[in-house]
């Protein structure tokens, strides 16, 4: 009973047993220290005349005690008892619900019953002792004087408080099989809902987890399915460009979460590559590269060397390193189709963006007439069919950066694109090759919403250092700066540093400058010329300025540190190699490339992923 307790006086001495769930109580018995616990998990131990009892109550525990010198063994475990000595008496304990106890004391029948909701009552020299455990207990009392004298009273009260009147000798005997007779009613139920109820939790324990006793090597995971049409592999890589884990939450997404309930899922996201912009991570997708090795470090950047200036309409194969997943499909004999995917445009190696499969860019296309040329692909002879097929939509990166993650545009644009996923699993249905195609839907990065007011002006700093201009490669949310040759990196950071810590720059606090060899290593953001010797990191939300503006405006941005959850995009897969409900941990973008390898049994070029990842989230072929 939750905060209640019991209170007896016997024998001229107070026993107080505490049943508050979690607590105990402690009392003076004939000048002995007693203890009761009733809590789960937990046993008291106390003397009584100088002997200790022990008590435990926990479920499938059991103690052991002397009490007068004779061992006292007490279970209260379910579906077990306990037998012990009693003042050289075999006396039996049963605490058992659906089940009860018989036992003699001096040749005395004597039977006890804890079926719940009821107490237990010994005698201990001559002394009634009285336990209460639960609300709406019984007690049934034992005198060691009384049994000795009379067996035939030894269910009835103390002699002494009923002297006054006297019963007819049958009478014990009729109250004891009438309690026989209702113990053994209450036990038949209680062993009948304790049985069902264990058996149907052991079935739902079994049809979720695996069982302990089997041997690991036994169990055998699933396999991935067979392919029923299709004559091999083939991957279908859609980007939803700034889609931030979570969006699919938004709004009624059912396409979408068809992909998820049917496939796996990554359970917190996809982490992007840092910077978190969409050409370096949509090039680190593909080829499995950190931006320094595959080149694109940022948006837009400045080759140090031969000055040239790269943005998102260059095509030039130097800027792009690396060996994208269209041109290791191309070299190993089959068709790739790409439309609007960064870096798809570039003719390198055995891949020449055939017109055919290759789509340059044009904002102004429909996602709908971008869904169906993919399904059309599919209409070509068995041996045409690209193997590998990206696909890419804007959305809803255009509308974040526009009125930031939590508008009602955000919440249109991911309806869109919940409606082209479902576009085109109708036109895989219509053709039946809906459960042999592999889609990848993710995004490149996330997005959180930033204001003016959350702004970091860099001719603050003047008391410190003067920052030209010409020095400033980017500035929100990564600034990049590479100084004049004869300006030392070092002194521009120490001294950006120290304005920045002085308490004198507005939000100074939320700007930290670094030597990019000094950047945490977790975001390999150091080995390439092209990344400049300086790099500040901004905390999440805040945009960095060359001087105030008379702009009042908010929207979102991203290219922050992709340790920021709200950098985080979506990464759902379905097809024939990935689990049906399976949600995997996070983990990086640049494992994609050597999972897609997998799946169409390519010969994956050298990258920054994990050989043994797609192991770890694809199925094993039969």
């Amino acid at each position: 009973m939750v905060e209640e307790r019991a209170l007896a006086k016997l024998g001229g001495d107070a026993f107080c047993s505490s049943v508050v769930a979690e607590e105990s109580t402690l009392e003076k018995f004939d000048g002995d220290a007693f203890r009761s616990s009733i809590v789960v998990e937990k046993h008291a131990l106390a003397t009584s005349d100088g002997d200790a009892f022990r008590s435990s109550i926990v479920a499938k525990k059991q103690a052991l005690a002397k009490f007068d010198g004779d061992a006292f063994r007490s279970l209260t475990a379910v579906e077990e008892h306990a037998l012990a000595i009693f003042d050289g008496d075999a006396f039996h304990f049963l605490a058992m619900a659906k089940e009860h106890a018989l036992a003699t004391s001096d040749g005395v029948m004597f039977h006890s019953s804890i079926v719940a909701e009821e107490c237990a009552l010994t005698t201990s020299d001559g002394d009634a002792f009285r336990s209460s455990v639960v609300i709406e207990k019984r007690a049934l009392v034992t005198s060691d004087d009384e049994c000795r004298t009379n067996p035939t009273t030894a269910l009835l009260p103390n002699p002494s408080s009923t002297s006054s009147s006297r019963r007819s000798p049958t009478a014990p005997l009729f109250s004891f099989l009438v309690l026989i007779t209702c113990l053994a009613v209450a036990a038949a139920f209680a062993f009948a809902f304790l049985f069902f109820t264990s058996s149907s939790s052991a079935s739902a324990r079994h049809s979720s987890i695996s069982d302990p006793k089997i041997p690991p090597s036994s169990q055998q995971p699933p396999l991935a399915r067979p392919l029923a049409k299709l004559p091999r592999p083939v991957v279908i890589l859609i980007s939803s460009d700034g889609f931030r884990f979570g969006y699919q939450y938004k709004t009624a997404t059912p396409n979408i979460h068809r992909l998820i309930a049917n496939g796996t899922e990554a359970a917190t996201g996809l982490i992007p590559v840092f910077p978190t912009l969409t050409f370096p991570n949509h090039y680190s997708i593909v080829t499995g590269l950190y931006p320094p090795y595959h080149g694109i470090i940022n948006n837009h950047f400045v080759d140090p060397v031969s000055g040239d200036v790269f943005s998102m309409n260059s095509h030039e194969p130097k800027w792009w390193l690396g060996e994208p997943l269209w041109e290791t499909a191309v070299n190993q004999g089959f068709n790739a189709a790409t439309y609007f995917w960064p870096g798809s445009e570039v003719k390198k190696g055995s891949w020449t963006c055939p017109p055919r499969f290759c789509q340059k860019y044009d904002g102004s296309v429909p996602f709908e007439r971008r869904v169906d040329t993919v399904l059309s692909y599919f209409d070509l002879p068995s041996s045409e069919i690209p193997v590998l097929m990206t696909l890419y939509f804007e959305d809803p990166d255009h509308q974040g950066h526009e009125v930031g993650p939590d508008d009602p545009e955000i919440t249109a644009a991911v309806a869109r694109i919940d409606q082209m996923i479902g576009r085109l699993i109708a036109g895989l249905e219509k053709r039946g090759i809906f459960e042999d195609v592999t889609i990848i839907l993710l995004g490149d990065h996330g997005m959180v919403g930033n204001c003016d007011q959350k702004l970091i002006f860099l001719d603050h700093l003047s008391p410190w250092i003067h920052i030209s201009p010409d020095w400033i490669q980017s500035t929100t949310p990564v600034l990049a700066i590479r100084p004049p040759p004869d300006v030392s990196p070092s002194d521009v950071v120490a001294k950006m540093n120290a304005g920045l810590t002085s308490g004198k720059v507005e939000h100074g606090n939320y700007l930290k400058m670094f030597l990019k060899e000094d950047l945490p290593t977790r975001l390999h953001y150091s080995a390439s010329y092209r990344i400049p010797p300086i790099i500040g990191l901004v905390e999440e939300g805040y945009k960095i300025e060359l001087k105030r503006s008379k702009r009042n405006e908010c929207g979102g941005s991203h290219g922050y540190d992709n340790a920021f959850f709200s950098m985080r995009t979506i990464f759902i897969s379905h097809g024939p190699q990935f689990e049906r409900g399976r949600k995997v941990p996070s983990f990086e973008n640049v494992e994609i490339y050597n999972v897609i390898a997998s799946i169409l049994n390519l010969k994956g070029a050298p990258n920054n992923g994990s050989a043994s990842f797609p192991s770890t989230i694809l199925l094993s072929n039969a």
